[in-house]
């Protein structure tokens, strides 16, 4: 979570000097393409800093100003007027509206930014597992196809043996062992998730409220998902 501090810290600075050009600033965090689309717009250098400090405030476990025990659109409030911007400003009621394309693709590459190896790792982790649950769970067929031949009716068909009891028994070890590496996989699974859950309690409360979707819930993770339920947010505001 080092990133995710390290960008609150950062916008702890912009708030203190919103008149500042912090390009260079933003470039040493890593921030600076996912708030380059905020700087193309044609406002006040003070308005464009405002909105790259909001973000970072807004979705980051980090932020001292990120409540999920008030009412969501009040916590946004707050978080502009903490900021020093109003927030009944036309400029600012746009993103509380979710009304602008650019700054809603900013939050989300910047909740993306805060993700780590967990997502990926707790992915890859339970397609394993489902994969050799699917398997073991499949038959053990006892015979095996050995060639082809053809029939009475001059068609090829394949030729099977059965096989002996000794290998049907081998094989339905070998599908025990994996059952147990697919459980194991999935329990390592659970694991990641329950840490994220932990670790990511006030952007899930963030995001659920916004958008629709935990942020740390690593099993829904997939980033046309968040992107369609940003932009159907957005539609039914």
């Amino acid at each position: 979570m080092q990133r995710n501090s390290d960008a609150v810290e950062l916008a702890k600075k912009i708030i203190k000097d919103l008149e500042k050009n912090w390009l260079t600033e933003l470039e040493l965090a890593n921030l600076h393409t996912i708030f380059r689309p905020i700087y193309k717009h044609n406002l006040a250098i003070l308005n464009l800093n405002a909105i790259v400090a909001f973000v970072i405030m807004a979705y980051s476990e980090e932020s001292p100003w990120l409540n999920p025990r008030k009412d969501r659109l009040v916590n946004k409030q707050e978080i502009l007027s903490g900021i020093g911007v109003d927030h009944e400003n036309n400029i600012y009621k746009e993103i509380l509206n979710y009304e602008n394309d650019s700054i809603q693709q900013v939050i989300l590459n910047y909740l993306l930014f805060c993700t780590d190896a967990r997502w990926q790792e707790c992915i890859s982790l339970l397609e394993y597992s489902n994969k050799m649950m699917l398997f073991c769970n499949q038959r053990t067929s006892e015979k095996q196809k050995i060639g082809t031949e053809e029939n009475a009716d001059k068609q090829t068909v394949d030729v099977f043996e059965y096989l002996d009891q000794s290998e049907i028994a081998k094989i339905n070890k070998e599908k025990g062992d994996l059952l147990l590496k697919a459980i194991e996989a999935r329990s390592k699974a659970e694991t990641i998730l329950k840490t994220l859950e932990n670790d990511f309690q006030k952007v899930d409360h963030a995001t659920q409220s916004d958008f629709g979707f935990s942020f740390s819930d690593a099993r829904k993770f997939d980033v046309l998902s968040w992107e369609m339920r940003l932009k159907k947010r957005k539609m039914e505001s």
